[in-house]
C-alpha cells in the first residue's frame, strides 16, 4: 500500500472533533435562530466532525506530499517563485479592469483623485533586540528612555529601527510637527528658533503638509503627501463686451483654464540643521501616493506610500497615466515616471494600488532606490534587515470562502530595497504588532474565517523563505484579535468578544508553538507594553452589555501582567482612568506613550466626552512592590480638538507637554509651571494652508 494513503487513515483514525468548537458553533446558532422548532445540535456536532476530519486529513495528505516532494527537489517550493513583472500596458489594462468591476474602494484616473486613502520565551520571556519595542536586549530597560540619554525617544517596536512621529528630541531641541510645519524650539529657553514651512513651486497649485519627521544629528527629515495639480492649459478667448451696472465693459486677456490634473506625492524632505535658526533643505525624495509610514535605520530612510489606480475601457486615460510617479533631486528636479517592465504585480489581488517604496542613505548622494507593487501595501513592519509588507486577499462565492494575507518581504541594506519572498497565512492581520522577526523567522498572528463563517484566530511562524514551519489554529473561535506582542521567545495575544483572554504562546521552538497559559477578564487590552521579563503592561477598556444587548467600551483600563510562569499569567494589579467612554489615542497610536523606566513612570493622552470634552494627559508611577499604579500628575485642558495634548516628552528633570496651541515646561518632581511657548492663540490660528500661485 502507499504510504502516503497508509500514514492518511492512520491519522484520520486519531481525528476527534472539537467539542469546544462545535459547542461555540452551536450557541451562536442558538442565539441568533432561539426560535427554531426543531433540535439540530446533533447535526451540527456531525457537520463540524465530518469536515473537521476531511479538511485535517487532507491537511495531513498534502503536507505529507509537499515536504516529500520539497525534500525531494531540495528546495521550497516557494523559494523559488518571485514577484512577476508587468510586460506590457496591455496585461495592466487587463488586471486593472477585471478588479475594478467587483472593486470600488479607490478612484482615481486623469484629472480626478479619491481622498479615501487619506484617511487613508523559554519558560520566562527574555527580551532581544529583534522584536523588542520597548525592550533593551541587555536588562529590559526601554528602547524610549536608555540610561546614557536623559531624554525622550519615540516609542519604537524594533529596537533600532526608528519610527517617524510628530514631535523628535534630541536632548537640547524640540522639533514639533504643527499645522503642516516644523518648529525648532530650544528646550531650555522655550525660544523657538525655526520654523520649515514646505515650500511650492511657483507655477502650480498644491496643498503641502508635513505628517511627521525624523531626526539624525544634524539633519531633520520632513515627511509627508502634497496633493498637486499640474499646470493647466491655458489660452486667451477673444475680447468680451459685458454689461455692468447699465455700462458696456470690454474684457481683454481672459483666461480659458482646463480641468487641472491632480496627484499625491509623499515626498522625504532632508534639511541640514547645522544652523537651526536657518534650515537648508538638502534633498528631496518622493513617491506617488498617500504617505503610510517609514522607517529610519542609521543613516537611511525607507519611506512607504500606497497609490490607488483605475482603468475602464471606456476611459480616455493615456499609457503613461497609469504609470507611478517618483522623485530623487539628486538625479532631477523633475518627477519621471516608473517603466511598465519595473511595475510587479500580485496575480490574485483584490485591491488596486500601487505599494510604492522609496530608499535612500541621508548621509551620501547616492541615487534612492525604488519598488512598485501593484495589488500591495496594509499593514507594514521592519527589523533591522528586512521590510514586511501585508495585503488581504478575499475570495467569496457559492463554494468558496476565503479570507488570507499575502506577505511580501524586501531587504534592506544601506538604503537599497530588495524583493526576496512571498509567502501567505489565513486571515488578516491586525497591526504591525502582529508581526516580528526572531532569529530568522517571522511569528506572524491573524484573524480569519472558521467553515461556519465566524471569527478564528492563528499564530504562524514562517522561515527566512517565508515556508510556513510551525502554527497553532482555533486560538479563541468567535473572538478577534485585539493586541499582539511578541517579547524573545514568548508572543502574547489578547482577543476579545465579552471578555478579554490574554494567551500566552511558548515559541521557543519555532516549528511547534505551544499555547501555555489563559486568563480571562473583564474588557480587553487595545496595546501592550514590556516592562521587564516577567511582566507586561495592557492598556486598553473597560466594556458593559448596553440595553440593546451589545458590548460597549466605558472608561480605559491600564493592567500589570505577572507573565513569570507562562502556564499561569496573572493580573497583579490595574487602575481605572477616566469617565464613561474615556478613549486615548494609545489604543491605536502606540508612539503616544510616554515610558520613562528609570522613574518608573508611564502615561497617554485620555479624551473624555462628558460636557467640558476634557482633554489630558495622565502619568502614573509603576509600583511594583506595593502592586499598584499610582497616579502621578495629571494635565487638564479643555476646549477644542485644537487644544488636546498630543504628546508628553521629558528632558533631564522636566516634562514638556505639546498641543496644537503651545509648549508648556514643567518640573518633573514638583509640577510647577516653569514656562510656556504660544504657538498659536485664537487670532493668529491657521485656518487654511493652501497655497495658489499664479505666474
Amino acid at each position: 500500500m502507499n504510504k502516503n494513503v497508509e500514514d492518511y487513515k492512520k491519522a484520520i483514525n486519531k481525528i476527534e472533533a472539537n467539542e469546544s468548537l462545535k459547542e461555540r458553533s452551536w450557541v451562536k446558532m442558538e442565539n441568533n435562530e432561539n426560535k427554531m422548532k426543531i433540535n439540530i445540535r446533533q447535526v451540527i456536532a456531525i457537520c463540524a466532525s465530518f469536515m473537521i476530519v476531511v479538511l485535517a486529513g487532507t491537511l495531513i495528505f498534502n503536507n505529507t506530499f509537499m515536504k516529500k516532494s520539497n525534500e525531494e527537489n531540495g528546495s521550497p517550493l516557494l523559494a523559488e517563485i518571485e514577484l512577476p513583472r508587468l510586460k506590457d500596458f496591455d496585461q495592466l489594462k487587463d488586471i486593472l479592469e477585471k478588479g475594478n468591476i467587483s472593486n470600488n474602494r479607490y478612484v482615481e484616473s486623469a484629472g480626478m483623485i479619491s481622498l479615501t486613502e487619506a484617511e487613508s520565551t523559554n519558560d520566562a520571556p527574555v527580551p532581544q533586540s529583534s522584536s523588542s519595542e520597548a525592550t533593551n536586549s541587555k536588562n529590559g530597560v526601554a528602547a524610549n528612555s536608555t540610561s546614557s540619554n536623559n531624554y525622550s525617544k519615540t516609542n519604537v517596536q524594533v529596537e533600532n529601527v526608528d519610527e517617524a512621529d510628530i514631535v523628535k528630541t534630541d536632548g537640547k531641541y524640540i522639533y514639533y510637527v504643527n499645522s503642516g510645519k516644523v518648529l525648532i524650539v530650544d528646550s531650555e529657553k522655550l525660544e523657538k528658533l525655526a520654523e520649515i514651512t514646505v515650500e511650492t513651486k511657483n507655477n502650480y497649485y498644491s496643498y503641502s503638509n508635513v505628517s511627521e519627521i525624523f531626526i539624525n544629528g544634524n539633519k531633520v527629515i520632513l515627511l509627508g503627501t502634497e496633493n498637486i495639480y499640474e499646470v493647466p492649459e491655458t489660452k486667451e478667448k477673444d475680447p468680451t463686451v459685458r454689461q455692468y451696472g447699465g455700462n458696456s465693459v470690454k474684457e481683454t486677456n481672459v483666461i480659458d483654464y482646463n480641468y487641472r490634473k491632480t496627484y499625491p506625492m509623499t515626498v522625504a524632505r532632508v534639511y541640514d540643521i547645522s544652523d537651526k535658526s536657518n534650515p537648508k533643505l538638502e534633498r528631496k525624495v518622493g513617491i506617488e501616493g498617500y504617505y503610510k509610514t517609514a522607517r529610519m535605520i542609521d543613516n537611511n530612510i525607507y519611506l512607504i506610500a500606497n497609490k490607488s489606480v483605475y482603468y475602464y475601457k471606456s476611459s480616455e486615460i493615456e499609457d503613461e497615466q497609469l504609470l507611478p510617479r517618483v522623485l530623487d533631486t539628486v538625479k532631477s528636479e523633475e518627477v519621471s515616471r516608473r517603466a511598465i517592465t519595473d511595475i510587479a504585480y500580485i496575480e490574485d489581488c483584490n485591491s488596486f494600488s500601487y505599494l510604492m517604496i522609496a530608499g535612500f542613505n541621508i548621509s551620501n548622494k547616492n541615487d534612492a532606490t525604488f519598488e512598485t507593487v501593484l495589488g500591495a501595501g496594509e499593514e507594514v513592519y521592519a527589523s533591522e534587515k528586512n521590510l514586511y509588507v501585508t495585503d488581504s486577499i478575499y475570495n467569496y462565492g457559492i463554494l468558496i470562502n476565503e479570507y488570507k494575507s499575502k506577505i511580501f518581504k524586501f531587504t534592506l541594506n544601506d538604503g537599497k530595497i530588495s524583493f526576496i519572498a512571498q509567502g501567505e497565512v489565513p486571515g488578516g492581520v491586525h497591526d504591525q504588532f502582529s508581526m516580528d522577526e526572531y532569529n530568522g523567522y517571522l511569528r506572524i498572528a491573524t484573524t480569519g474565517e472558521n467553515i461556519f463563517g465566524g471569527d478564528t484566530n492563528n499564530l504562524i511562524v514562517l522561515d527566512e523563505k517565508l515556508q510556513k514551519v510551525g502554527e497553532i489554529n482555533g486560538i479563541a473561535v468567535g473572538e478577534q484579535i485585539k493586541s499582539v506582542r511578541f517579547v524573545g521567545k514568548v508572543g502574547y495575544i489578547v482577543t476579545f468578544e465579552r471578555i478579554d483572554p490574554l494567551f500566552v504562546v511558548d515559541l521557543s521552538d519555532p516549528k511547534n508553538p505551544k499555547l501555555r497559559g489563559k486568563l480571562e477578564i473583564p474588557g480587553y487590552s487595545a496595546y501592550l507594553h514590556p516592562y521587564d521579563e516577567t511582566h507586561i503592561i495592557g492598556i486598553g477598556q473597560n466594556t458593559k452589555t448596553n440595553n440593546y444587548g451589545n458590548t460597549v467600551n466605558t472608561s480605559m483600563k491600564m493592567s500589570m501582567f505577572d507573565v513569570s510562569d507562562l502556564d499561569n499569567p496573572k493580573e497583579l494589579f490595574s487602575v481605572d482612568i477616566g469617565e464613561e467612554y474615556a478613549s486615548s489615542s494609545i489604543t491605536n497610536d502606540h508612539k503616544a506613550l510616554f515610558y520613562y523606566k528609570e522613574k518608573n513612570l508611564i502615561g497617554f493622552p485620555v479624551l473624555t466626552y462628558d460636557k467640558t470634552r476634557e482633554s489630558g494627559f495622565e502619568i502614573y508611577q509603576i509600583d511594583l512592590a506595593g502592586n499598584q499604579f499610582k497616579k502621578y500628575g495629571e494635565l487638564k485642558k479643555s476646549g477644542s480638538y485644537w487644544n488636546n495634548v498630543r504628546r508628553i516628552i521629558y528632558i533631564g528633570n522636566n516634562l514638556y507637554s505639546l498641543t496644537g496651541d503651545d509648549i508648556t515646561k514643567y518640573d518633573l518632581e514638583t509640577a510647577e509651571e516653569k514656562g510656556t511657548l504660544t504657538i498659536y492663540d485664537n487670532t493668529t490660528k491657521p485656518v487654511i494652508i493652501y497655497d495658489y500661485i499664479e505666474n
